[in-house]
């Protein structure tokens, strides 16, 4: 296989408006590990990717649910009292509606994105044009909004 790099996400703690933690500006990776904790499963490259970075900053982070994708951590972050580690873009809009904190993690965190795809020796001429179409595309500075009824708008992030 091989993996052709788009941009790095970085990544938020993110919590509950009623989380002692919510209204914090930042927070050291090392004092997360005194919080109970929603996260991918080790056996997901982003689950390792964080437990590695959590390893480093020597916390030992108690997870009470792993569930497989971000929505379903959205919504037990909603009513819960737990903490997840999220890449940023994917809570802007909960963050904007005052349904979800926000907490820069230091140090930065940042998740790879990228594809993956099949190597050979050279790509079919619609694959190459995806491929090149989605690098250049990869603005990480934005994110897209918009629905079938809604003209598409750029929104920055904030940094």
């Amino acid at each position: 296989l091989s993996f052709q790099a788009l941009r790095d996400e970085r990544m938020t703690v993110v919590c509950s408006l009623q989380h002692d933690l919510f209204g914090r500006r930042s927070i050291q990776a090392s004092q997360l590990g005194r919080f109970s904790m929603i996260g991918f499963g080790a056996d997901l490259p982003a689950g390792r990717h964080l437990r590695r970075y959590l390893k480093k900053h020597g916390v030992e982070p108690h997870f009470t649910y792993e569930p497989d994708n971000i929505d379903t951590m959205k919504s037990m972050l909603g009513v819960g009292d737990q903490i997840a580690i999220l890449p940023r873009r994917t809570v802007q809009r909960e963050v904007a509606a005052g349904t979800l904190g926000a907490i820069d993690l230091e140090p930065e965190l940042n998740r790879p994105i990228g594809i993956i795809y099949p190597r050979q020796s050279s790509l079919s001429a619609p694959a190459r044009a995806f491929l090149d179409f989605m690098v250049e595309h990869a603005d990480p500075d934005a994110l897209v909004l918009g629905d079938e009824h809604e003209e598409e708008q750029r929104i920055p992030l904030a940094s």
